[in-house]
């Protein structure tokens, strides 16, 4: 067997999703829970895109993948540190992410703006 990859292991951090993305899915991005900050990752359909939820702060960001700084998504939080998932959908113009305090957001991923809540009863 060939080794392929070689993942330096990380002491603080907790391996959260792996996504093989670029040509060939020849790349890694590994996401990883480091002093519990990022929580979920998700990477978008034309993979230029990186959604995260950050844990410590309880908030969603977009990156600009790869390499930009986070911009949080405005009035989409969270109260608690639980792990709370998004996925982008409409090959990836919007955001659909969920809450623990029961509502789901529908986010443009161009302009930040919530398109829509959706709450539970």
């Amino acid at each position: 067997m060939t080794e392929l990859w070689v993942i330096p292991p990380a002491a603080d951090a907790i391996p959260a999703s792996l996504k093989f993305f670029g040509a060939g899915s020849q790349n890694i991005l590994l996401t990883k829970i480091e002093n519990g900050e990022i929580g979920h990752a998700a990477l978008s359909p034309g993979e230029d895109l990186l959604f995260t939820h950050n844990l410590t702060q309880g908030h969603f960001q977009l990156h600009r993948f790869p390499g930009t700084p986070a911009e949080a998504i405005p009035g989409v939080t969270s109260t608690r540190r639980r792990i709370i998932q998004g996925v982008f959908a409409e090959e990836g113009k919007i955001i659909v992410c969920g809450s623990d305090h029961g509502t789901v957001y529908v986010v443009d991923t161009a302009t930040r703006e919530i398109l829509q809540k959706l709450s539970g009863s």
